[in-house]
């Protein structure tokens, strides 16, 4: 996909101490723009506990956008 804009989040820790596990993915909708993700986790479960503890973490999020022009009316 060729983007028109991207949004890029990276976090490295070396103890991550989770409180409440976070919800299942969050849903990006609008009208007009096409969505592409990508999530590199490393040091992490699928699916975290509360309170689980883990080690050496890296989290890398990336969201591609696209414009896309609506249909002629």
């Amino acid at each position: 996909m060729s983007s028109d804009f991207e949004v890029k989040a990276k976090v490295r820790a070396d103890r991550l101490t989770v409180q409440a596990p976070p919800a299942e993915g969050p849903e990006t909708t609008g009208e007009g723009t096409a969505i592409a993700r990508r999530e590199l986790r490393l040091g992490l479960p699928k699916r975290m506990q509360p309170s689980g503890r883990y080690t050496h973490v890296v989290v890398e999020k990336e969201l591609l956008g696209s414009l896309v022009e609506p249909p002629p009316t």
